[in-house]
This record gives C-alpha cells, structure tokens and sequence, in this order.
C-alpha cells in the first residue's frame, strides 16, 4: 500500500511538472536556508557545553557606577578565588586568569613570534576547563613560576613538531620560560583559547591583598550536590563584608553612602555557559556572540521555512479544481477519506523529501560562504555531527506535513456526487485561506525589507560616523619599545616627505585602557572619578587631528607638563567644570594638572558611550605604538620605509603593523558580517515568495482564461485586464503594510538600543519597503497576465 502511494504520488507529481518544479524549488531554498541558519543557532547555543563540568562552572564578574560612570566587566579581584573557598565549602576549586591585554613578543630558537593568547593562571585551571594534557605534568608546571603549558597548535607553529618538552622560550619583560607540558587546544566552540599558558605565581611577585583591584578573570567549579542558584543568590554579599573596607580606605565612602547617591559596587556569579551569548564587555577574553543575533536567526529560519510552506498550501489549493473529478471517482471506487488523506500526504512528504536532497546540495554551495562570513567551523559541525542528519529528516518530514495537511484535509472532503455532476463550487482563487496566506507572506517580504534596510543604515552610520579623530591614512606599528632608539626610528617617518605626522602612544583607540580614580582637589567636590588614561607624546593631537577645546596639548616648550594632563570633554561633564583649564586633581600619580580639553572621541567601539578620559605626559612611562599619518596614495611606499627601518632599528624581531581604519572596521566586523548574511537569506525568502507567487498567478490567470477571453470580446483593455488580476494583490499589499510597519519598527528599534550610538528609522524606509515589495509582487503578477491577454480571445473561449 505504501508502495503504491509514492508510486501515484509520482506519477501526480511528474504529470504537473511546473506546479513540482515550483514547489520543489521553492522548499528546497526554504529546507537549505533552515539547514543553514539552524547550524549557526546550534554551534552558538553549544559554547563551552564541550566541558563535562559545565553546568557547574560560574565567572565572577563586577559592576561598577560611579557617576556617569557605568561598567560591567567580567574580571575581579585576584583575592577573590581564595576568599571564595574560603566562604562558600560548596565550592570544589577555584582559578584566576590573568591577562596582558596586549600582545607579546616570544624568543626561541633564532625566531620571533607575537602572542596575543599568553595568560597567567592556577593549577586548578585544568580540572575547571577540562585540559586534556598530552605530554608532560600539567599540574606542576602551573605550580612553579617559569615553566610553560604550551597548546599543540602552538607548538607546531613554533617548532614544527609536538617534541618540544624543556625548550626554552623568552617572553618580553618576563624573562625566560622551559616548556614543560603540552595540552591539547581548546575547541573552536569555547569562549577563550590559550596559546601560552604559565604560574599565575610568576606574575604576582608579592601576594596581593586589595579587593580594590579587578585584574583577574575568577572562575568557580561547585561541587555536585551545591545548588547553582542558591550560590549565585549568596555572591553579591561579598562586597559588605570584602569590598566596602577598601571603598572607605581608598574612595572614603561606605557603601550605603555610594548607593544613597544612585551608585553601586556589585559583585554576581555568571553560568560558564551564559557568557558568549549575554557577556558583552570591553574587558572580555576573547569576542563573544549576541543572543540577540541568535534570535534574529532562528526566527528567520522559521520565516523562510514558512514562506516555502505558505507557498505549498497555495499552489495546492489552487489546483484543487483540477483534483475534483479524480477525487470523485475515487471515492465512488471505494476509496475511504482517510485513504485519501494520507495519499496526499504521501505526494507532499515525497515532494519535501525530494526538495530535502535539492537543499543539501544548496547547503554544500552555501555553506563554505556562511562559514566565512561568520567565522565558524559550519561546515565541521555539518559533517562531524551524524545526528543531524535525523535533524535534516524531521525537518523535511515536519514540512511536508504541515505544508500538505490543509490541502489533504481540504480536497478529501469534496463530495463525490457533486464533484461528478459538477456542481462542485471553486471560487477562481478567491479564498479566504490564499488571501490570508499570501497576506501573510506579503507581511514576511515586508517585514524582510525593513529589517534589511533598517540594518544596512545602522551598519552605514557606524562605518562613517565622525569618530573625533581622523583614522584615514594612519599606519599603527605595535611594540615599538623593541626599536634601539625610540627618537631615532619616529625621526625616519618625520622627515620623510611622504609622512604627515607621527606620534608615539601607549594605547590607540580601540584599545584597551587602563583605568583608575581621581578626585577634584577643590575641597567643595568630595567625589571620586573614574577615568581610562593613555600616554600619547607632543604630536599626538596634530597627528590623530583632534581638535582641542581648551587649553592645549602637551608641548616640548614646557617641561613642567610633565606634571599635567589633557582630558576630554566627557570628564570635564562629569566633574561639571565651568573652567577645566588648569582644574588640579588627584590621580595616583600625584596632584597632575588640566592643560587642555580635547573634544570626545570614541576610544572605544560604538557599543559603549565615551567616557572619561586622560591623556598622561609621557616622560618616564611606556610607549606601545607609533602611529604614522601618511600622505594619501603613498601607502606601498610608506610600508616599504617602515619594513627597511624596523630591519635596521629592531632586527630580530617581528614586525607587527596595521591601518586604523581597517582595525575599526575589525571592531564591528562580526555585525557587519551578520548582516550580509541576514540580508542573502532575506533575499532567499523574498525569492521564494515571488516564486510561489508566479505558481500562484499562473493557475488564478489559467482559472480566469474564459473571463479574459470572454472581456477581450467585449472590448477590455489589456490595461483593464491587468488591473482586475492585480486588484486583490494591492489590497493585500496594502494591508500587509499597514499591519507590519509598526511591529517591525518595534523590533528594529529594540535592536539598535543595543548601540549606544544609532541611526534614526526613518518613515521613507517603510515606505521603500513597501514600494518595492509592491513592484515585485505586482511585476510577478503581471507577467503571467500580460501573457494571458496576448493570446487570441477566440482560442481562450475554448479553453476547457
């Protein structure tokens, strides 16, 4: 019997081959879409769940205001481990992950590497994180200062082999390291990696006691009978019984007395499993995901799938006239409604089967570019995970179902009697079900174009907002304290006519900033300010072209800058200076005073508002990186100028550069690439709703060919025609806009208040939208038409 189904199944689907045609096509561009997007929602949601130990691992993060103030980051206090398991016995183990937040430069063997992935850390790390060690003990190597932990990646890239036990490597200011333990790397869906790892002892050369210090990364294993909840409730008591000392000793204030003015100091425990999806600090180890991307994913998949869906249940219904008579003389044969249910559903379950096979090999085609554009190892989960396969099947099974359903339903109640006599009632593709199904698929069209377009402005205002400062034609080279003369090597690029400018710094926006507090010295202002602090030299405002406000930039012809500071004009709002320029402050650097005030700029991405800022005179203190401003069009000879000087100033060691405008457009790379993707697949589902309605018009137009006919004879314009075919389209245009405008304007504005900074939806966005949803709903439509009022009315008066 089953046999015998699929066997008419196909004979029904190869004898309308155009109706399959679309169908097939259409589900299989809705299934590899799915297929598509559901692998990105399953590899996100799979982050750190490789950790057998996961579902009881927490991080302990921080949350700070302090006026204007506001930050939640993802470090604590390096006491903070001990003192855990010292308070809470359900707690197993305890590690702390301390960071450069810089890359270092690595000696071994004649070669130079940099390394952005070399953290100070415990023993316990390798239980906590589940570190599965290949050679060497572990353990030990952690406990004794100097002696490394090296990833197996890191040692090929090292030295070609994983026979590397007792080499010795120097890192730059922290001397020499022996190699003595190998681990295997950490999979791509974990939230941070480590390249070089080492004694957390090595670093902190005297044991530290402050809670008034956040330079640590503090991870907590629970024991397997403690209860998740029940500690995360206990955590934020910490900071009465910890933290307040210190708030009185280096701030002055109690913590009553901070959290009567609005302020807090908050410590909370975070699920290991929450962070790459709902931890978005500046501070974090490594980039993490956004739920709400993840949203925006899974519901496009269920939007595309839906379309497919839509389209199947229309074209179906719309040709159940042409089933009628076939239907009737199979129920006056005997064959019972049940019979015939599950024969149309079996045509509908080949049908998606088949179009499953189409969509795999789209998946195949698409899936490389997804993986790209979203830096994921897609195509790794696809064929690794044999599961998903099952996955893929009750998708397509899920589809076939639901898309059949109504019309298996809907054609096996026709009653034989009538349907043979043909009194059966059609109602020429006016259904309610089709109005209210293509209603909807206009709703979805319409919904994609806004969110697209809404999308691409948000993306265009970040790309090209005036961040403050000029990062066109800026050249930044890294760890220029490895150069033999620091005057020497900025001296080679100053004087060379294809350079503007050039300026030595310690931070460059984007970067990462240290940070502290400072207090007015005026004794009516008791508050303290935190601040992020940079060194810059002389020509760092001409060079980066910030425009100062105040004041002045620090200057050669005054050598007691060196006890002064330039601000920005968010920390001159926050301290409510009305004359900022020679203000004194306190900062742990001494009494420092204001020279100038530099208008803000963004020193961090576009997430983040600008915060207090201060630039430190750079006498005595460390600089990181030169930052070179050439003239337009010289690049190729500039970089040639800086690889023959680093050769001659810092032989021996890699030389590490980049363009600032490339480096911004890294810090939002990942939402740029999101939105190319969202966008392909809207296109994708705009593609099948225009195909599904170019079926649909095809059968309503094939319906109506008498009536066309029948009009011609009368006298109609082929205008007048097309006018009758589109009428009904443009009314369900018209009420899908005006339904969906304002839930997408609800969500896209939900969206952009993740940026601190945004676009403005603007009205004439609703207004392309449904324009061009319009266009090609109505151009779709009018093909077919046009066609049918081109053949002789004669020949459509016998149309049967």
């Amino acid at each position: 019997m089953i046999w015998n189904n699929l066997k008419i199944a196909f004979r029904n689907l190869w004898r309308n081959k155009v109706y399959s045609f679309i169908n097939l096509f259409g589900l299989a561009i809705g299934l590899a879409g799915c297929i598509v997007l559901s692998l990105y929602v399953i590899d996100e949601f799979s982050y750190d769940k490789y950790n057998k130990n996961h579902a009881r691992i927490y991080r302990m993060n921080t949350s700070i205001k302090m006026k204007e103030f506001e930050l939640t980051h993802p470090t604590s206090s390096p006491v903070l481990a001990a003192t855990l398991i010292e308070d809470f016995p359900e707690i197993e183990e305890a590690t702390r992950i301390v960071s450069t937040f810089e890359s270092v430069v690595v000696e071994t063997e004649g070669k130079g590497f940099e390394e952005e992935r070399f953290y100070w850390t415990d023993p316990s790390i390798i239980k906590i994180f589940d570190l599965k060690i290949l050679k060497g003990n572990g353990f030990e190597s952690l406990k004794n200062p100097h002696q490394l932990i090296i990833s197996e990646k890191t040692a090929m890239k090292y030295y070609g082999s994983l026979n590397v036990i007792g080499k010795q490597i120097k890192l730059e200011d922290e001397g020499n390291f022996t190699i003595t333990a190998i681990a295997k790397d950490l999979p791509q869906n974990s939230h941070f990696h480590f390249h070089l790892l080492t004694s957390i002892k090595t670093h902190f050369k005297s044991k530290v006691t402050s809670f008034n210090n956040d330079g640590a990364y503090t991870y907590v294993l629970l024991n397997d009978k403690a209860n998740g909840e029940a500690f995360v409730d206990k955590v934020p008591g910490l900071v009465k019984k910890y933290v307040e000392p210190d708030l009185k000793k280096y701030n002055n204030m109690t913590l009553a007395e901070m959290e009567a003015t609005g302020d807090y100091y908050k410590y909370f425990a975070m699920p290991l499993t929450d962070i790459h999806l709902h931890s978005h600090s500046i501070y974090e180890l490594e980039t993490n995901g956004d739920i709400n991307n993840v949203y925006i994913f899974l519901f496009s998949s269920i939007l595309i799938l839906l379309i497919a869906c839509i389209n199947f249940t229309n074209l179906s219904t719309a040709k159940s006239a042409q089933r009628a008579k076939e239907i009737g003389v199979r129920k006056s044969l005997g064959s019972s409604r049940q019979r015939l249910i599950i024969q149309f559903l079996s045509e509908s379950i080949l049908l998606s089967i088949a179009a499953l096979l189409v969509a795999l090999l789209l998946v195949e085609i698409l899936l490389p570019f997804a993986s790209s554009l979203l830096e994921k190892q897609l195509e790794n989960l696809y064929h690794s995970n044999s599961l998903l396969i099952l996955y893929f099947i009750g998708i397509a099974l899920f589809t076939g179902l639901f898309a059949g359903s109504y019309s298996a339903f809907y054609l096996s109640k026709f009653d034989p009697a009538k349907v043979l006599k043909g009194d059966l009632f059609v109602n020429n593709g006016k259904s309610t079900l089709r109005s209210t199904l293509v209603s909807l698929q206009f709703c979805i069209t319409i919904f994609l174009f806004v969110s697209t377009l809404i999308a691409f402005q948000q993306m265009k205002f970040i790309n090209h907002k005036d961040l403050g400062f000029n990062k066109n034609e800026q050249l930044v080279v890294k760890n220029i304290h490895k150069v033999n003369s620091m005057d020497a090597f900025k001296s080679a690029f100053t004087n060379h006519t294809n350079i503007i400018n050039a300026s030595c710094a310690s931070n460059i926006p984007g970067g990462f900033y240290d940070g502290f507090s400072i207090q007015n010295t005026d004794a009516n202002d008791q508050n303290n300010y935190s601040v992020r602090a940079t060194t810059a030299d002389f020509d760092f405002a001409n060079t980066m072209s910030m425009h100062l406000t105040a004041g002045r930039f620090f200057s050669k012809d005054f050598p007691s800058d060196k006890n002064g500071i330039v601000v920005n004009e968010a920390l001159v709002k926050e301290m409510k200076l009305s004359n900022p320029v020679g203000t004194i402050v306190n900062t742990p650097m001494g009494k420092k005073t204001i020279l100038g005030v530099v208008s803000d700029f963004h020193f961090v991405s576009l997430h983040m508002k600008i915060s207090p800022l201060i630039f430190v005179h750079p006498e005595g203190l460390p600089k990181l990186y030169l930052v070179i401003n050439y003239r337009a069009g010289q690049k190729k000879e500039v970089l040639a100028l800086l690889k023959s000087t680093w050769n001659e100033q810092a032989q021996g060691f890699p030389l590490e550069y980049f363009f600032m405008d490339d480096y911004f457009a890294e810090l939002h790379r990942n939402e740029n690439n999101t939105m190319q993707l969202f966008s392909i697949f809207s296109i994708l589902s705009i593609l099948i709703t225009c195909l599904g309605l170019l079926g649909l018009s095809s059968f309503t137009t094939e319906q109506r060919t008498k009536e066309i006919g029948v009009r011609k004879v009368l006298g109609a314009s082929n205008f007048s025609i097309l006018h009758l075919l589109n009428k009904d389209i443009l009314k369900w245009m018209l009420f899908a806009i005006i339904t969906t405008s304002p839930i997408a304007w609800y969500i896209m504005n939900g969206w952009l208040s993740n940026f601190a900074y945004k676009t403005e939806i603007h009205w004439y966005v609703f207004l392309i939208s449904g324009g061009c949803a319009m266009f090609l709903a109505i151009a779709t439509i009018s093909w077919q038409a046009w066609v049918a009022t081109r053949k002789d009315p004669i020949e459509s008066l016998r149309y049967e």
